[in-house]
């Protein structure tokens, strides 16, 4: 009877040892899961918060406006010098 009692015991032993190994890569499944799904989402959510609060669509809408007249200026002048000549 004692040799069937430490049996029993080992299982049992070895069942608590897989209870709390499963505890922790459900854990650590978890953190995983929250760093690289759930916080780059509410990061991406701030980002998008602070970039229409503090700096403002429209504000980088006329600048990228700036920046494509200024180069169609450009592109307007380049294409009105004059040929140089072929050798």
């Amino acid at each position: 009877m004692a040799r069937i009692e430490e049996k029993i015991d080992k299982i049992l032993a070895y069942q608590k040892h897989m209870r709390r190994i499963a505890i922790f890569r459900g854990v650590l499944s978890f953190l995983f899961f929250f760093v690289f799904v759930i916080a780059p989402i509410i990061g991406g959510v701030y980002l998008v918060k602070y970039f229409n609060e503090k700096i403002g669509v429209e504000k980088v809408r006329s600048q990228y406006q700036d920046y494509l007249q200024t180069f169609e200026s450009i592109t307007k002048n380049v294409n009105e010098l004059p040929k140089l000549p072929k050798k």
